[in-house]
């Protein structure tokens, strides 16, 4: 019988760590590593897995980079032309605003601003279209690529394809991305709006006109200070003139525009603040001696009469006013001189002083086909109208510039002229005085009209009435007049401020209007219109006797008391400005002017940033 030695028995019974190769899952019997064995079995098993997802990570993140510098690479030139329509667009705003408020000839190029800024706007407009048609080229196949392709319609291809191409398109093409793509919907308002960009910048450019000081340039307007009668010649080559043209039977052109100098605009400075005025009528900028008048409507102090030796319906009438004044028979008006104390009770307070003064009270008493309310008379009269006026000298104060190369200017006030006899001490009474003087015979008796400016600037300094007394160069006044009887107190004042109206120019001019101009009575004539080659009308006109010019009252019938009074003022108004550009100087025969500052009209640039 065979036997087993002890030391060659089967272990695996006695091995219980150990497993079996058929014991697959079971850990019983199995041998356990070492804590520092396990750690390196664990890194062993896991590097390959970390390694593979590290560098499959880094290979996408490459890809990454790689395809966004290709895709930047694609729209290189587009970001370069986008940094080129930035610059563009930050350069016009530059230049505006360094051009605004400028002179325009200050531009330094060649190119003006205009087109300066219209090149660069349409640099900028091409590049931003360009661009934008091209992204919506583009974005059509991601139109379709998006997850509702199955609603997108082949015809979306055109619409995108004519958004690229105008206005119309690109406003069909927005209507279409509206609510599905803001992006595209930017591009199409980039198009639409780029047509806006030339205009737009065109009309923020404007050209403004100002007047700058020219230092070079002189401004200057004539005055009369102090009228002299002396110089007789050009007084009497003047009233010679006016009777040529009464004589002749031609109106007389009260309208006069002197030409004062070369520049376009001026201004001269304000009595009260010293300052230049550009506004007419605000201030008083100058003052000038001449003649004024004032007038009061007498109609209602015509009388008519029926009148039995008239022929005519319109002859059967006399009209006649207190002072002898008649119209009868075939009259049509008359004109005549005389003191006004037969109207006092029609006449203003100014009125009755200015006319116990006045170089000439002058009476117009006509026919007209106008109604007067003032005259209410039972009877059925055919319609008059009377007016006396009185010219008188006196003291001018003007508002005025030159405005284009015209002088305008305006009546701010009138003062009237009274008698001066100045510093003379007589005991006799001072209306005697002048009314028994004879300044052409002995000039002990010498005296003026004088009237004073207040305000008044002299060495740029304003003076007024209340301190008159504190300027410079004075001089004493003293009126002889109703108001200030029987004291007649003086006035000391700058001579400056002090202008006078000589009385032998005063006496002149009195002797010439009674008896040359404001003289004389109209009919009724015949004339023969010639209207066409075949229609003849006879028409009635005044024949005046000697003195035709005075017709222009009559108006052809349709004379007031207002167009009656207006060709009074014309008469004034021109011969004060004869007066003024040199008919009667001073003395020393220097003309007075009055000077200003003159402008030159200056082109700037204006930018609206409204």
């Amino acid at each position: 019988m065979e036997t087993t030695p002890p030391d060659t028995q089967p272990i695996e019974e006695d091995w219980p760590l150990r497993q079996r190769p058929h014991e697959r899952g079971s850990t019983h019997g199995q041998l356990r590593p070492s804590s520092s064995q396990q750690s390196l079995s664990t890194l062993r098993e896991t590097e390959p897995q970390d390694l593979q997802s590290h560098l499959h990570s880094t290979q996408q993140s490459r890809k990454k980079t790689n395809s966004l510098w290709q895709y930047c690479t694609l729209w290189v030139w587009e970001v370069l032309l986008l940094c080129v329509a930035t610059a563009a667009m930050a350069a016009i705003v530059a230049i505006l605003l360094h051009q605004d408020g400028r002179p325009a000839q200050d531009w330094p190029f060649p190119i003006t601003l205009n087109s300066t800024a219209n090149i660069l706007s349409t640099i900028c407009r091409g590049i931003l279209v360009s661009i934008a048609a091209e992204i919506i080229c583009q974005s059509k196949w991601v139109w379709y690529w998006s997850d509702e392709t199955v609603s997108r319609r082949i015809i979306d291809l055109q619409h995108f394809d004519s958004g690229s191409r105008g206005l119309v398109g690109a406003a069909r093409l927005a209507k279409l991305v509206l609510w599905h793509s803001p992006t595209k919907l930017l591009l199409v308002f980039i198009i639409v709006f780029s047509f806006a960009i030339g205009p737009c910048i065109q009309q923020a450019i404007k050209t403004v006109g100002i007047d700058k000081a020219d230092p070079e340039g002189t401004a200057s307007i004539p005055v009369s200070t102090a009228l002299s009668g002396r110089n007789w010649g050009a007084f009497f080559s003047y009233t010679k003139d006016l009777n040529d043209a009464t004589e002749s039977g031609l109106s007389i052109d009260f309208v006069l525009h002197p030409k004062l100098h070369d520049w376009k605009n001026c201004s001269f400075t304000g009595f009260q603040s010293k300052t230049p005025q550009f506004i007419v009528g605000k201030e008083v900028t100058h003052a000038s001696a001449g003649i004024c008048n004032i007038c009061t409507n007498v109609t209602s102090l015509i009388e008519s009469k029926a009148d039995p030796n008239g022929i005519l319906d319109t002859s059967k009438t006399s009209y006649e006013l207190p002072n002898g004044m008649t119209l009868k028979r075939a009259d049509t008006m008359k004109v005549n001189y005389g003191n006004l104390s037969w109207a006092t009770a029609v006449m203003s307070p100014e009125a009755l002083d200015v006319s116990e003064r006045a170089l000439a009270n002058v009476t117009v008493l006509s026919l007209t086909s106008i109604s007067d309310a003032a005259k209410n008379d039972a009877k059925n009269y055919p319609s008059s109208v009377a007016i006396s006026c009185s010219i008188f000298a006196c003291l001018r104060s003007y508002s005025g510039s030159v405005i284009r190369g015209e002088l305008a200017e305006t009546v701010i006030s009138t003062t009237t002229m009274y008698a001066d006899i100045g510093e003379r001490e007589e005991e006799e009474d001072p209306v005697e005085l002048l009314r028994t003087s004879l300044p052409w015979i002995d000039e002990t008796y010498w005296w003026n009209y004088t009237a004073l400016q207040s305000p008044c600037l002299v060495n740029d300094e304003t003076y007024t009435v209340n301190n008159m007394a504190k300027g410079p160069n004075l001089t004493t006044m003293r009126h002889v007049r109703k108001a200030t009887a029987p004291d007649y107190p003086s006035i000391r004042a700058p001579r400056q401020c002090v202008y006078q109206f000589d009385s032998i120019l005063a006496n002149a001019l009195t002797v010439f209007m009674h008896s040359e101009l404001f003289h004389g009575e109209c009919s009724y004539g015949l004339r023969t219109l010639l209207d066409t080659a075949i229609d003849v009308e006879d028409e009635l006109f005044p024949k005046c006797k000697g003195n035709d010019w005075i017709s222009g009252f009559w108006e052809t019938g349709n004379a007031t008391a207002e167009s009656i009074e207006h060709h009074f003022l014309d008469f004034t108004n021109t011969f004060t400005n004869e007066l003024r550009m040199g008919l009667m100087p001073a003395d020393n025969g220097i003309p007075v002017l009055v000077r200003g500052e003159a402008y030159q009209m200056v082109s700037f640039t204006s930018i609206d940033k409204q």
